[in-house]
């Protein structure tokens, strides 16, 4: 009898190890699963992360690049409207110095000097009323143009910061591949 029950304990026993072994085997199929599943779930919200702050960075950059463009859309006008200017000026400048005739300024009479000075004098009160009505808009035109140079250097400075920030985008995308690669292989080889 104490046979009997000893061998159905061994039965029993070597049924209920049986079982375990059979849900020990089970669990961690489900646990290996589980972890696919996981490590796939993560390289897509990864993925997905990574598009949406690229998108998010070229939309800012496209942003930056059509404000630069409306600015050198603005100086490319202004431009032109300071050549215009600029050949006025400068024709007027060539008209003024022309103007002032000092050919017989040492003949030594003074009514001629007389004249010649009174001339003068009027070509100088000319320019510098053409002066003072050109030169804001020449002072516009420099101002803009210092604008411009200052918003280039601004764009350049920050096409410069996006690349960098790109560089090591890509550099930590490749330490994260290396990482799960890494994990993978630490997992299989356990």
């Amino acid at each position: 009898m104490l046979n009997a029950r000893l061998t159905q304990w061994c039965l029993l026993n070597a049924k209920a190890e049986h079982a375990f072994e059979f849900q020990k085997r089970t669990a961690e199929a489900q646990l290996l699963d589980a972890w696919e599943l996981l490590v796939k779930k993560q390289e897509e919200l990864s993925k997905t992360s990574r598009k949406f702050t690229l998108e998010k960075e070229i939309i800012f950059l496209n942003t930056t690049l059509k404000l630069q463009q409306n600015i050198l859309l603005q100086i490319n006008q202004h431009f032109e409207n300071f050549k215009k200017n600029y050949i006025a000026f400068a024709s007027s400048l060539t008209s003024t110095t022309t103007a002032m005739p000092i050919a017989n300024i040492i003949t030594g009479e003074l009514g001629q000097l007389k004249d010649e000075i009174i001339t003068c004098s009027l070509a100088a009160e000319d320019v510098l009323r053409k002066w003072d009505m050109e030169s804001p808009l020449i002072h516009d035109v420099a101002y803009s143009m210092s604008a411009l140079c200052m918003n280039i250097k601004e764009g350049i400075q920050e096409l410069n910061e996006c690349n960098a920030l790109l560089r090591e985008i890509s550099e930590a995308e490749t330490i994260e591949a290396s990482l799960r690669i890494q994990k993978v292989e630490t997992i299989n080889d356990t």
